[in-house]
C-alpha cells in the first residue's frame, strides 16, 4: 500500500508547533499557571478571555477608565458594555472602587458579569482583595497584566489571583516575540475554549467550524523569539526597576515633580516609569514638545476611557473618574529601557528641568 502523503510533511510542521508549546510552557512555568494559549496579540487574549467566560451582548464589564484603549475594545468585540472604574493614586483599580460600582449597577438593577482589571505601567493590582469580591459577588475575574509580566502580589507572579490573566508580547514590552500574546489560567476548559476560538472554531483535523471563530494563533516565528526573551525575564525586569529607582531619586528634589508611586501591596515590573507635574510646570503636551526637540522621547498617559467619544456612546458612565483624570492630566511617561545608563536618566530629568517655568532648570544634578 502506498504511503499516505501529508499536504506538509510532519517534518516541516513540528518544529512549529514545538516553538509554539515551548513557549507557552515557558510562561506557564514563570506564572505558575498550568493551562496557556499563545495568540495573536495581547487584545485577542483579552477578547479571548471574555468569550470564554461566557460575556456576550447586554452583559456588563467593569474596568479601569484609565488603560489603553485596547481594554476598552476587546469588550466592546463581544458586545458587553464596559462601566468604567475611577483608579487609586497608584494608576489601579482597588476593592473600594469594584465594590462601589457593583453597588451602583445593583440600584440600576444590573449585576457585572466580570471585572478585568489592568495592572498599568507594571504596577500590580490589588489581585486577592478582588478575588474576594469577586467570589461574593460570583463575578468572574481577567487580569490584564500585559504591562506587568515579572511583577507579583503576595508573593506570586500576576495572574495567581484571576479566573484568567492575558499578556502581550508587543516590541515594547519587558519580555517580547515581537508582537503576540498569551492566555494562561487554572482552568483547562477555559483555556481549551479559547483554544479552540483562536483557530477559527475549527473542530477535529477537517474542516468542520461549528461556530464563529478567529484567526488568533501566534506565528512560530513570534515563539522562538518568546522563548528568548522569557529566559532573561528577571534580568529585564530588574534593569527597569533599576532605572525606575533612579528616577526617583532623581525627581524627589525637583520642586513640583514626582514619580508614580508604586503599590506597597505588591512588587511592580516598573514597565514604565511616569512622572507627575503639578501645576507650576507647563501642560504635559508643552513638556512633550520640548523633549522631543531636545532629542528624548515622552508620552502623555492613556487618555482616560471615559473621554474617548466612541466609548461614551457605548459605555455605562455613572462616575466623573477625578482620580484617573488628574493623573492623565498631570502624567508623562519617561524613556524606561532596561539597559538605560545612570547618565541617560540623568540626562532625561536635566532635560525636564529645563522645561520648567521655575527657575531650577539652571541646577545641575550631582
Amino acid at each position: 500500500m502506498a504511503p499516505l502523503l501529508a499536504l506538509s510533511t510532519p517534518r516541516r510542521r513540528m518544529p512549529a508547533e514545538k516553538s509554539i508549546a515551548q513557549f507557552e510552557g515557558a510562561v506557564a512555568d514563570e506564572l505558575g499557571l498550568p493551562h496557556a494559549v499563545a495568540l495573536s496579540s495581547g487584545t485577542a487574549a483579552l477578547h479571548l478571555a471574555l468569550l470564554a467566560l461566557g460575556v456576550g451582548p447586554g452583559d456588563v464589564v467593569l474596568t479601569p477608565t484609565l488603560t489603553f484603549v485596547a481594554t476598552s475594545n476587546a469588550i466592546l468585540y463581544t458586545g458587553a458594555t464596559p462601566f468604567f472604574l475611577d483608579c487609586t493614586k497608584y494608576g489601579v483599580i482597588g476593592p473600594v472602587e469594584v465594590e462601589a460600582a457593583i453597588q451602583q449597577l445593583e440600584r440600576m438593577g444590573h449585576k457585572p458579569k466580570a471585572i478585568m482589571a489592568v495592572d498599568l505601567y507594571g504596577h500590580p493590582t490589588p489581585m486577592q482583595d478582588l478575588r474576594v469580591i469577586a467570589d461574593q459577588h460570583k463575578v468572574a475575574l481577567v487580569q490584564d497584566a500585559a504591562e506587568s509580566l515579572g511583577a507579583s502580589y503576595g508573593g506570586h507572579p500576576v495572574g495567581h489571583y484571576a479566573d484568567i490573566c492575558c499578556l502581550s508580547f508587543n516590541a515594547n514590552k519587558v519580555v517580547t516575540a515581537q508582537g503576540g500574546g498569551m492566555l494562561l489560567s487554572r482552568n483547562p476548559d477555559l483555556a481549551a475554549r479559547a483554544r479552540f476560538l483562536a483557530n477559527q472554531a475549527r473542530e477535529g483535523v477537517g474542516y468542520f467550524h461549528p461556530e464563529v471563530g478567529f484567526n488568533y494563533r501566534m506565528s512560530p516565528l513570534q515563539a522562538k523569539f518568546g522563548i528568548e526573551s522569557i529566559q532573561s525575564l528577571e534580568y529585564l525586569v530588574e534593569g527597569r526597576r533599576i532605572v525606575a529607582e533612579r528616577y526617583s531619586s532623581l525627581v524627589a528634589p525637583v520642586p513640583g515633580l514626582e514619580m508614580l508611586p508604586a503599590p506597597s501591596w505588591g512588587w511592580s515590573s516598573s514597565w514604565l516609569s511616569v512622572v507627575l507635574l503639578d501645576d507650576t510646570w507647563p501642560s504635559p503636551e508643552a513638556v512633550v514638545q520640548e523633549m522631543r526637540r531636545a532629542g528624548i522621547e515622552c508620552r502623555r498617559l492613556f487618555v482616560p476611557n471615559h473621554q474617548l467619544p466612541y466609548l461614551v456612546k457605548s459605555a455605562t458612565l455613572p462616575y466623573d473618574c477625578p482620580t484617573a483624570t488628574s493623573l492623565y492630566s498631570r502624567g508623562l511617561c519617561l524613556p524606561s529601557s532596561s539597559w538605560m545608563w545612570k547618565k541617560d536618566v540623568r540626562r532625561v530629568v536635566e532635560t525636564l528641568r529645563s522645561t520648567a517655568r521655575l527657575g531650577v532648570g539652571c541646577v545641575r544634578i550631582a
